[in-house]
């Protein structure tokens, strides 16, 4: 009994093992994916994207009008 326990335990602690160099391994390749990806976002346009999150906000900066054309034709301007 006391070798198949032994075993399992073996077992237990390679597939432990196992996780978390995978774990480690999938972690660096998103830091490295997230470092050189560029800024992509569903709702904004990148030169937006890079405003919105480069901190460079300038609050006497003239406010910018954008006009955006729905698919259906309905236009918002804000």
């Amino acid at each position: 009994m006391n070798t198949k326990r032994s075993k399992n335990d073996d077992m237990v602690m390679l597939t432990r093992v196992q996780a978390l160099i995978r774990g480690y391994l999938q972690r660096k390749k998103y830091k490295i994916m997230k470092l050189t990806s560029e800024v992509q976002s569903k709702y904004f346009k990148i030169d937006e994207a890079v405003e919105t999150l480069g901190g460079q906000f300038q609050p006497n900066a003239p406010l910018k009008n954008r006009v955006h054309t729905y698919k259906t034709g309905a236009i918002y301007t804000g």
